[in-house]
């Protein structure tokens, strides 16, 4: 998860603002650009952090 979030936001072009991560829980502030929405934002990160 530490790997996988940050390389996902840096492709999408996404500032994490604050990130903290729990053993099954993760919790970010982000900064997303106004191209992309949350929904856009969510699903690429969500379905490689699965993996």
């Amino acid at each position: 998860m530490r790997e996988i979030i940050p390389q996902v936001c840096a492709e999408m072009g996404v500032t994490i603002l604050n990130g903290p991560l729990s053993f099954d829980l993760v919790h970010m502030f982000v900064e997303i650009p106004p191209q992309i929405s949350v929904s856009d934002f969510r699903a690429p990160r969500n379905g490689r952090s699965s993996r």
